[in-house]
């Protein structure tokens, strides 16, 4: 059985088991949800943007951790002994979130020079999220597309999570791509 769930939880099919309520997903929110027809499913928040520079200039500068404070929203610091360059590393950087320093700790999962990066996420008071950001050549430039994917937390938090955290997360995005934009120049 299928179910299409569309960021906030609409399951249209369901196929009843022992153990519960199957939902089948998509396979990034596989799961299995008990005596209810309601999937929390997972929420994607997508931007994409054209920039005038070279997929290996854009990338470059992008994924150097030295270049972060220039473009991240409310980036503060790097905690020291954090690592981004391959797969696995764990890195902790600080940043500003409603008027608190807030550190986010992330786990690089995947790093494909000049097309992807992958990383999951999880700071105190906010849901677990994955990350990925594309680059795909675009002509003499490239495309830029981030998603943030993550699960809202049950209960009241869920509500918090489906509506402002995705404002917050929208915002980001918009602001990165904002900040990227006077960065990137051919």
């Amino acid at each position: 059985m299928d179910c299409r769930v569309v960021g906030g939880g609409q399951a249209a099919i369901a196929e009843r088991s022992s153990r519960g309520w199957r939902l089948d997903c998509e396979p990034s929110c596989r799961r299995l949800c008990t005596g209810t027809l309601y999937c929390p499913s997972v929420l994607r928040v997508e931007r994409e943007h054209r920039f005038d520079a070279s997929v290996e200039a854009g990338f470059a500068y992008i994924t150097d951790p030295a270049n972060w404070p220039e473009f991240w929203p409310g980036f503060v610091q790097m905690q020291p002994g954090s690592k981004w360059s391959a797969p696995g590393d764990e890195s902790t950087i600080v940043v500003k979130l409603l008027g608190r320093d807030v550190e986010l700790f992330m786990i690089l999962s995947r790093l494909v020079p000049n097309e992807v990066v992958e990383y999951e996420s999880s700071q105190p008071g906010l849901p677990d999220a994955h990350h990925e950001r594309h680059f795909r050549p675009d002509g003499e430039g490239f495309r830029y597309r981030l998603v943030v994917e993550y699960e809202p937390r049950a209960g009241l938090r869920g509500l918090y999570d489906r509506f402002l955290v995705r404002r917050g997360v929208e915002r980001a995005l918009q602001q990165t791509v904002t900040n990227l934009e006077s960065k990137l120049t051919a």
